[in-house]
C-alpha cells in the first residue's frame, strides 16, 4: 500500500490525481498496478507499468467505513488463519 498525495504543495491537483479523476479530498483510490507490453517494429519488447483504478471512496466517512474491508481485500495485512 502506498500513500500518494493528490495535491501539490501549491494546492493544485497532481497529474496522478487528474489521471485518476480525483476532484475532492480526501479521496482514497485503490489501483491495480499492471504491466503493459508492446513489441516494436524491430522485435524489441517495451513494457510500462500502468495504474488502473479499481475502487474510489470520496470523503472521510466513506473512507473510514470502507478502510478495513479494503485493506483486507487488497493487501496481506490480515492474512487468513
Amino acid at each position: 500500500m502506498h500513500y500518494v498525495p493528490l495535491r501539490a504543495p501549491n494546492g493544485n491537483l497532481t497529474s496522478l490525481a487528474e489521471e485518476l479523476g480525483v476532484e475532492l479530498t480526501p479521496t482514497l483510490v485503490v489501483t491495480y498496478e499492471g504491466l503493459h507490453c508492446e513489441v516494436d517494429a524491430d522485435g524489441d519488447e517495451d513494457c510500462d507499468y500502468t495504474e488502473e483504478p479499481v475502487e474510489t471512496f470520496i470523503g472521510a466517512n466513506a473512507i473510514i467505513e470502507a478502510l478495513d474491508s479494503t485493506i483486507d481485500a487488497y493487501t496481506y495485512a490480515n492474512p487468513p488463519e
